[in-house]
Formats: structure tokens, C-alpha cells, sequence
């Protein structure tokens, strides 16, 4: 045998030693189970984005709708009653679609001349709830009631068309709060809304005129 040929037999040799370790690993692995007919893979629930509140599943109302149910409330409080305020948070997350419904559960603030004090009022859905009441003194004159003619709703469409819409496409995350005032140096009802970017801190906030939907003032906060 000349050394090439020797040479060649070892080769052979370590080779079957090889695809024989091989198959021997193949045969002692773990078997995969398989597949029952019908079976259905599951994952895991992901978990909400970082700084994300779940969307609220409480139905609501715009705040002209959600302040007839809030008079209920103080119809036996007192005669001389008034509007002070209506305020509102979006869930943060809340996307320009939902808001523009205008929809939220609100809170009102009414005062008595008469007593000299204020009592919050809380709204869910079709519920109302009056929730505590403390000595106030008004810091200008009160709008009555009667000059709100912009609900909720045509407000945050005036407020997204105007600059808001921009800022949340803008500035990722964002949370919507609106007020509204009857209590104002203007001697107005008023609108505010402020959008907050959750990732940067940046805001854009606007003052609305209620009767009117003049737009009277915006800030923009880098």
C-alpha cells in the first residue's frame, strides 16, 4: 500500500467516525411533539406601552350633555347655584379620533352667592355625584351660563384644526385637558385646551371664546 492510499483510508475511516457520531445525536434528541389537528399557538399578552393609561371603557358625554346631568346634583343644594367651571382628562394615549367626539366624564364646579361657597360635581356616564363643598370667593364676575353655546366637541375640533392635530403628530404620546371658565378678566366664557407630549414635556395650549369659538389665544411651550 503506497501512501497515498493510506492516507485515503484514513480519511474514510475518521469520516464514517463522523456520520456516525451525527446520526447517534439525531436518534437521542428530544423529539419535538407534534401538532394536534386544530391546535391554536397563544403568545403572550404584551404589556401596555411605558407611559400609556388604558383607554377609558366608561361611557361619557360631551360637557354641554354631561352638565344637564350635573344639575341634578345641586337642584337641592342651593337656589342661587351657577356654573364655575367644567374640566376634563383625556386618557393619555387617546388618539386625535377620539378626541375630536368631544366625549369624556366631567367634572363642574358650581357656586353659591348666597353661601358663599363652591361644590364639585362629578359626571359618569349618566351618573352624578356631588362630592364636597368649601368656602370660595370668585376672582372676577361669572359669565351665565347661558352665553356657552361651543360644547365639547366643536371646541377640541377648533383647537385640533388650529395647531393641536399638528402638535400630537408631532410630539408622539400626548395628554388633552380642556376647561371650561365662566369666571375670566375677560368677562368671556372660555375654553382652555393644553395637549402635554409625554416624551419631551413640550405643550401647546389654547384659549377658546365659548359663545363665539373665536380662537384668543394660543401658547406654544418648547
Amino acid at each position: 500500500m503506497n501512501r497515498l492510499e493510506w492516507v485515503l483510508g484514513i480519511l474514510l475511516v475518521l469520516l464514517l467516525l463522523v456520520v456516525i457520531g451525527v446520526s447517534a445525536l439525531l436518534w437521542l434528541q428530544p423529539r419535538t411533539p407534534d401538532v394536534p389537528e386544530g391546535y391554536v399557538q397563544t403568545t403572550a399578552v404584551s404589556q401596555p406601552v411605558a407611559g400609556v393609561a388604558p383607554t377609558s371603557v366608561v361611557p361619557g358625554n360631551t360637557a354641554k350633555i354631561a352638565y344637564a346631568f350635573a344639575q341634578r346634583s345641586v337642584a337641592d343644594w342651593y337656589a342661587d347655584a351657577v356654573l364655575l367651571d367644567a374640566s376634563t382628562t383625556w386618557p393619555q394615549g387617546a388618539t386625535e379620533t377620539d378626541l375630536r367626539t368631544g366625549i369624556a366624564n366631567w367634572g363642574y364646579t358650581f357656586y353659591s352667592p348666597e353661601a358663599g361657597t363652591a361644590t364639585l360635581v362629578t359626571v359618569t356616564g349618566d351618573t352624578s355625584q356631588r362630592i364636597s363643598e368649601s368656602a370660595y370667593t370668585p376672582p372676577a364676575s361669572i359669565t351665565d351660563a347661558g352665553a356657552w353655546l361651543l360644547d365639547s366637541q366643536q371646541a377640541v375640533q377648533i383647537f385640533l384644526d388650529n395647531g393641536g392635530g399638528a402638535f400630537m403628530r408631532d410630539n408622539g404620546i400626548t395628554t388633552l385637558i380642556m376647561q371650561l371658565t365662566t369666571s375670566n378678566p375677560s368677562e368671556r366664557m372660555e375654553w382652555f385646551a393644553s395637549l402635554i407630549s409625554n416624551e419631551n414635556g413640550r405643550s401647546y395650549s389654547m384659549r377658546i371664546d365659548a359663545t363665539s369659538g373665536d380662537v384668543l389665544e394660543t401658547i406654544d411651550t418648547p
